[in-house]
């Protein structure tokens, strides 16, 4: 009599230290614990979960995008395997699926704010801004205190020429996240699109005093502060980043 393959899963411990990991963005430590449910229990949808994550973080799409179709094949509903997998489209430009896979997560698990923030990015990735926002409005009823849910929504916010929330909004992720280079690009832009140059600079100042540089896009950072700086008749500091 053929045996039947066993499919068991890692324990909750074990999933808990790969989270906490994934949280201080320590990678190694992360393939460390990757590696070792891949050992013990490859025939678990939670072992390639992580798999596809740990790629995903590292920007391999094709190898995340294996993992996580390894994690759905398994369980095909695994809420957050979908959620994961409607990221790994996006950043491929896959945005039609993105918004499927998208879907699919918030249905599995309505009460995700993880979930609902994907939609929302997902449907802001298809310029439909009026339903992204929706849906990270929704994301931070759930969990009110996550900087990132307040940076999407403000951005989105922007989109819609709701300049005045998007501020609002933007500050708001700005004081839970101190540190986080892209909220201050966000809402300098908002400041810029609404005419008000002088705190779209002050704004951009901030990333520089803090030292935030490393943490984003120094090309994208350096093109707006020579657009702000023109604006508000600083040529010659203009010049130096164009």
């Amino acid at each position: 009599m053929e045996k039947k393959e066993e499919f068991r899963e890692p324990s909750l411990e074990t999933i808990n230290l790969a989270v906490e990991a994934i949280e201080q963005n320590d990678l190694e430590k992360l393939k460390y614990y990757v590696q070792g449910m891949l050992n013990k229990y490859k025939n678990g949808s939670t072992s390639w979960l992580f798999s596809g994550i740990f790629y995903n973080l590292n920007n391999n799409l094709v190898e995340s995008e294996k993992s996580i179709l390894k994690s759905l094949d398994i369980n095909p509903n695994y809420g957050e395997a979908h959620r994961i997998y409607a990221d790994i489209l996006r950043k491929k430009n896959r945005s039609d699926e993105s918004l499927k896979h998208a879907k699919l997560a918030v249905e599995i698990n309505q009460e995700s704010a993880a979930a609902l923030d994907t939609l929302g990015t997902s449907f802001a990735k298809l310029n439909n801004h009026q339903d992204a926002e929706i849906n990270f409005l929704k994301a931070i009823k759930i969990k009110p205190e996550t900087a990132v849910f307040f940076n999407n929504l403000g951005n989105t916010q922007r989109h819609l020429g709701k300049h005045a929330e998007s501020i609002i909004s933007l500050k708001k992720a700005k004081e839970l996240s101190p540190n986080f280079a892209e909220i201050y690009n966000n809402l300098s832009l908002t400041y810029f699109e609404k005419g008000d140059y002088q705190n779209a600079y002050k704004v951009l100042k901030e990333i520089e005093n803090k030292n935030l540089l490393n943490n984003y896009n120094a090309k994208d950072l350096f093109t707006s502060y020579g657009h702000i700086c023109s604006k508000i008749y600083q040529f010659k500091k203009a010049k130096e980043y164009y």
